[in-house]
């Protein structure tokens, strides 16, 4: 695995070929972590595999009600989730 567990993408979570989506999965990761000042898995402390696997949870749950900054563009999550939903299959 390599990349920094916050900003990578699910399927590079799961161990999963990648591809440029997944480069765009990260960015977007990296847009509302500017934006918000914090990701919400990013407090999660990882000590097992159980608490690995609820950052990918967090990840695939994100929604505009995720970030207490009310200009977060709803089109980045729309995105994200198309992504994550296309990769998924």
């Amino acid at each position: 695995m390599v990349g920094t567990l916050g900003f990578m993408s699910c399927r590079a979570h799961e161990g999963k070929d990648q591809g440029p989506a997944d480069e765009i999965e990260s960015l977007i990761y990296t847009l509302l972590y500017l934006a918000e000042g914090t990701l919400p898995w990013l407090k999660l402390q990882v000590r097992t595999t159980a608490d690995f696997h609820k950052i990918l949870l967090a990840k695939r749950g994100l929604s505009k009600r995720s970030f207490k900054n009310p200009n977060i563009p709803e089109e980045l999550l729309l995105v994200l989730d198309q992504i994550q939903r296309t990769k998924a299959s």
